[in-house]
């Protein structure tokens, strides 16, 4: 949910659908406090973020997981086009790389994921020392930031 806060902040005013879900969440759970502190930290909000369950993610343009094992599931479980999925560090870094030309559907298309066992990863922060989520929370600001000027602008 802070990635797609995030990412939600940073393409305000484009044409995008954002929405989260999780490999293990509890469908209509609201964010951990350490999230939503976290969240506030970077100036976005997630007291209304109700948790969903991974589910049917075959239409989306781009799913995007912090782990390995997310871009994994969301792949055999979700039914993500492969071509589509990737971890957050894998898609800014291969969007940076590319062209900036065509629209960001177009821009996404001619992305290649590559071996998933060897894409970037972002640690999950809940449940590790408050520094290191601080730290966490600030790269996912980053690239999620990144993300949407590699999109959008």
């Amino acid at each position: 949910p802070l990635a797609a806060a995030v990412f939600t902040r940073e393409t305000a005013g484009f044409p995008v659908r954002v929405s989260s879900c999780g490999t293990g969440a509890i469908d209509g759970a609201r964010a951990f406090d350490e999230a939503e502190q976290l969240a506030t930290r970077l100036s976005v909000d997630l007291s209304a973020h109700r948790s969903r369950r991974l589910g049917d993610l075959s239409g989306a343009d781009l799913v995007v997981g912090f782990e390995r094992g997310h871009v994994e599931r969301a792949v055999v479980d979700g039914g993500a086009s492969r071509d589509q999925t990737f971890t957050l560090p894998q898609v800014v870094e291969l969007l940076e790389e590319a062209s900036s030309d065509g629209s960001p559907a177009e821009r996404l298309e001619a992305l290649r994921p590559g071996n998933v066992l060897e894409a970037p990863e972002i640690e999950d922060p809940i449940g590790l020392r408050e520094q290191r989520q601080e730290e966490i929370a600030d790269e996912v600001e980053d690239l999620a930031t990144r993300l949407a000027d590699a999109l959008f602008r």
